[in-house]
Formats: C-alpha cells, structure tokens, sequence
C-alpha cells in the first residue's frame, strides 16, 4: 500500500477545528514525492485511456467537468483505494477531524460516484453540498479529502476549491497545488465548489476524491459549531445564481434534488424518521 507523510495531527486537528467557513484543514505534500509522481503520471494516462468513457457534465453547475464512474481502475489505483481505505488512514482522518469509527464507501467508481475527476480549462463546479447519508449503507457522511493531483500547475489558472458560507458567499479559496490535499467537514452547511479554471490553462485539473462516513448519530457534537442543521437524507444540491437557471432542461435534476431535500426534510419532522 501506498505510504502518506508524517504529519503531527494534533496541529492539524487545531487548524481544522477553527478554520471558517466550516472546519477545514490544508496539507501539502500528502505523499512522498515519488509516490506523487507515480500517482499523476498513473492518473494523467488512466484519463488518456478512458476519456471517452465515465461520465462528462456541462451544465450551468457542472461545466467541463469529467469522472471515472464505472471505468475499471488499475492495479496502481486500487492499491491507493486500499490505502484510504486501511486502518491506518482512516485513525489519521480520525485524528484530524475528531470524526470517530470512519468508514469508506464500497462503491467509490460505480453509480453516483467518481473517486478521479477531470477538468478542462473553463471549467467549474458551482456551490453545492453532498449528499448526507452514504448510498448503500446509510451511515452519515461528516468529512471529505481531495487531493490536487496534477502534474504541474500555475496559480493563475485558478481552479482552487471554493469554501462557502450558509448564504452563498464566497468565505475563502484553496488554491490547487500539485500534493496537496484538503479535508473538510461534510455536512449541510459545507457549501463548496471549484473556481473557474482558466482558458488558457495548460493542463487539465485531476484530483482524487473520497467521502467519509460515520454510523454514529450525533457525529458533530464535539465541534462548536453555531449553525445547526437536519441530517434527514438529502441528495448532492447545486445552487444557481437565478431560480430560473433551474428551469431550464439541462439544470432539471438540480431543482429535483431541492425538491427532494425539502421533501425529506418535510418527512423528517413529521415522522422523525431518516
């Protein structure tokens, strides 16, 4: 399995709990350099080889947006899935996030998932949250990663993750640079996106991505959080700058995943059943 830096979590847990908008913490240089390398050479030609496969989105949410659901991952990407999903990572996500019994999803490239996405210059992802619960075993859905796999990239290509607050206002970026990661707490309110890739950029943004997952049922109680929120199951929610961005045909599953939101959230409060 693939090995990961040595990072003191205990500063990393102090950074992640006070950051805003919600807790987040960066590291650079998640793996060794030589590890690095061979992920994104690796990632650079599983996407050459099966670009015209997975799933592409262009909407006015998702623009140039490309990912690996249902492609078969090599022997070098199922030695890293076996590596986010072993002990020792899950104890080190643990650490950072104080988020206790995690579990990865079996599912990571099939339907509903794509653990590698591409972008194109000119891509974005607009502010969306996730979906709260885990697809296949219900458990609740508290921390993400992402780690900025490509090869090279200069700051003026933008890219970076976007970081929201409740009511849609951009609080800050996380730049994209090559090895690095992002863990950020899931949740409702982790409103969250991808700044517009530039035009001119030279490369295509790749990144790894996986969910975090807990059956505990208060999950966040040890962090201070002021805003309060359901956690009703709820699918991914995309928010457009006008409602009537939503009625258009290619943005019709983001008004239907509200409407579900509103519609779970509704059943939740009458029933107090998830």
């Amino acid at each position: 399995m693939f090995k990961f830096q040595i990072f003191n979590t205990s500063a990393l847990h102090n950074h992640f709990i006070n950051a805003k908008p919600f807790p987040h913490v960066v590291i650079d240089e998640i793996f060794e350099k030589d590890i690095f390398s061979k992920l994104s050479f690796e990632l650079e030609d599983f996407y050459r080889m099966n670009k015209d496969g997975g799933v592409t989105w262009n909407t006015d949410a998702e623009s140039g947006k490309w990912g690996s659901t249902g492609l078969q991952l090599s022997s070098v990407l199922n030695e890293l899935n076996e590596s986010i999903k072993s002990e020792s990572f899950l104890n080190f996500i643990s650490e950072i996030t104080g988020f206790k019994n995690l579990i990865v999803t079996k599912n990571i490239n099939g339907v509903g998932f794509s653990f590698f996405h591409g972008m194109q210059p000119g891509a974005f992802l607009a502010p969306h949250t996730d979906h709260t619960r885990d697809l296949n075993k219900g458990a609740y859905h508290v921390a993400n990663i992402i780690f900025y796999m490509s090869k090279e990239w200069d700051s003026n290509w933008g890219g970076g993750t976007t970081l929201f607050k409740p009511n849609i206002n951009l609080a800050t970026n996380v730049e994209f640079k090559p090895n690095r990661a992002l863990i950020f707490m899931h949740s409702p309110i982790s409103i969250h996106g991808v700044q517009k890739i530039s035009n001119n950029a030279d490369s295509r943004r790749f990144s790894i991505y996986y969910d975090f997952y807990t059956h505990d049922k208060q999950p966040f109680g040890h962090l201070n959080l002021k805003n309060t929120f359901s956690l009703h199951d709820s699918p991914h929610r995309f928010y457009l700058n006008k409602f009537y961005e939503y009625l258009y045909p290619r943005n019709s599953r983001y008004l239907k995943s509200h409407f579900s939101h509103l519609k779970n959230l509704l059943k939740f409060k009458i029933t107090g059943k998830i």
